[in-house]
């Protein structure tokens, strides 16, 4: 009988918990590629890039610090007020410019764990960065 593979989420929960929240995020995502259940059942992504028809070529020009001081904004003023409204929130984790550009938030206080958090509460908050980006942006929700 042969041992089974060590699971990356234990490490990466430790990171988390260590405060290393980027660095544990980054090792989810990769369990969750290498289809590891409990990591996929930990991040939610979201994502319509699919169906891109069209970039917003003054967003995709900027410089990335200038790119993610826009999502930073965008978050801060339209979509952590409702959020806040209900007990909960989104923290910025990483963003990774690019063709595709990944917006990694972790859900916090009531959000994080709440049954709406992969369904409603992700359409909103991918419909923002859609409305003021564009439909080429990927969210990758951390719901711890």
């Amino acid at each position: 009988m042969q041992p089974q593979p060590q699971s990356l989420v234990t490490p990466a929960l430790d990171a988390i918990q260590q405060g290393r929240v980027k660095e544990g995020y980054a090792q989810l995502l990769e369990a969750a590629y290498t289809g590891d259940k409990q990591a996929q059942s930990l991040i939610a992504y979201v994502s319509n890039a699919a169906l891109a028809t069209s970039r917003n070529e003054a967003f995709h020009t900027l410089d990335p610090l200038e790119q993610e001081a826009i999502v930073r904004a965008i978050i801060d003023e339209h979509i952590a007020p409702p959020l806040l409204r209900d007990g909960g929130g989104v923290t910025l984790v990483n963003y990774i410019a690019g063709e595709n550009p990944q917006i990694w938030l972790r859900y916090l206080g009531a959000c994080a764990g709440c049954h709406l958090s992969t369904t409603s509460t992700a359409d909103m908050m991918l419909g923002e960065f859609e409305k003021r980006i564009d439909k080429n942006v990927v969210l990758y929700l951390l719901q711890l």
